[in-house]
């Protein structure tokens, strides 16, 4: 009967998009809704004779819904990127910055809380949006806040722990101890046991070490090159390592790192 009411009803654009999702709609879950249906008009005859209709609206409600949180969610994620101000408040775990008349509150490592208020500071953002919150995450260079989206997309890693991790040390010092798969600085983090810091070690080294050999050595031709001869990226990564930082041409690069490891 709800099949055939929709049908009639195919000519309004709410109701030809709800006739191709209603079939995703289990009978447990319409039986479900009648019965709650049933205790609402308190008579069978008033449920059965609403039931069609009301299901019809509950589905264009829930899509709309659903379809609007995804595209705010979305548009939340890339609104703020980066923000320069003013600190005005300092506490535990965050501190507020002001931008024309506007507070922020952002969360940020230990090192950022131990300004003074007063203080001009500029960071690179990443926004997490939930139902109930919308949180800023600081962080003074891209190379942090790329790490720290690394870290987050690590089942179990949320963006509280990977901000603990960055508080444990560096950047630079957590990812060489991450190549070198030295877990002591990820197991300083509270919650973060030795399985999940070993766990973060096998998911970000390979990474890590891709991402530093283009980054600082700027060697990604040279290290393709290498490895297409029948090297490893780690052999061929430590070996452009040790060349002579005037080696700018890739060609004397490959040459270079193949006296190396010959």
């Amino acid at each position: 009967m709800m099949f055939r009411r929709l049908r009639n009803k195919a000519k309004y654009p709410i109701f030809f998009s709800l006739i191709s999702l209603v079939n995703c709609f289990t009978v447990v879950s319409i039986a479900d809704f009648r019965r709650r249906l049933k205790t609402l008009f308190r008579f069978e005859t008033r449920s059965a004779f609403f039931a069609d209709d009301v299901i019809g609206i509950y589905l264009c409600h829930e899509i709309t819904t659903w379809l609007t949180k995804k595209q705010v969610l979305s548009y939340y994620r890339t609104m703020i990127s980066y923000i320069k101000g003013t600190v005005i408040y300092i506490d535990l775990k965050y501190l507020v910055l002001e931008v024309n008349g506007i507070g922020y509150k952002i969360y940020t490592t230990t090192e950022h809380l131990s300004t003074s208020i007063g203080a001009e500071l500029s960071f690179w953002i990443h926004m997490v949006v939930r139902e109930d919150a919308q949180d800023l995450y600081g962080f003074p260079t891209r190379e942090a806040l790329n790490f720290f989206e690394l870290l987050i997309t690590i089942s179990g890693i949320g963006p509280k722990s990977a901000l603990g991790i960055l508080n444990a040390a560096s950047v630079e010092t957590i990812q060489s101890a991450i190549q070198s798969g030295d877990t002591s600085h990820l197991t300083k983090v509270s919650g973060i046991g030795k399985k999940n810091a070993e766990k973060i070690v096998l998911e970000l080294k390979d990474k890590i070490e891709t991402i530093e050999g283009l980054k600082h050595n700027n060697n990604s031709d040279a290290l393709e090159a290498l490895h297409s001869l029948g090297y490893s990226h780690q052999e061929a990564r430590e070996a452009l390592k040790k060349l002579d930082k005037t080696i700018t041409d890739t060609g004397a690069k490959v040459k270079a790192a193949l006296k190396i490891l010959s």
